[in-house]
């Protein structure tokens, strides 16, 4: 028993001690301590609502870039397929033109082979 309540004598007066080394050594007071928290929590919490309210515009303005985008990239599939369409109606009589050219040059080379053979009979 003698031991146990020297032992709990020492801790007591360690942590009398302590605590009085801590409020000696402290940089302020606690009037003085409180309010410098509640500063800088305000201060924290201002950063906070200017972050949600910055945060915001971005999404906004993601929201109107997509939009504007998807408007843009409808506008130009449009004017492909219609630059295609006209391509191909441009380009239809020159393909039929260039393919009866060739059918012309079919029939010659068929002809000329035939010549050819005729004359090696």
């Amino acid at each position: 028993m003698n031991r146990t309540k020297s032992l709990i004598l020492g801790i007591l007066t360690g942590g009398i001690i302590a605590g009085a080394g801590v409020l000696l050594s402290a940089p302020y007071s606690g009037k003085e301590f409180r309010s410098r928290l509640e500063n800088k929590k305000s201060k924290t919490n201002g950063s906070i609502a200017d972050f949600k309210g910055h945060t915001a515009d971005v999404k906004q303005h993601i929201q109107e870039a997509a939009k504007t985008s998807n408007i843009i990239v409808k506008n130009v599939v449009q004017d492909i397929t219609q630059s295609v369409k006209e391509w191909k109606q441009n380009t239809a009589p020159h393909q039929q033109a260039i393919q009866s050219h060739l059918n012309e040059i079919q029939e010659s080379l068929t002809s000329l082979e035939q010549q050819v053979q005729n004359v090696k009979n």
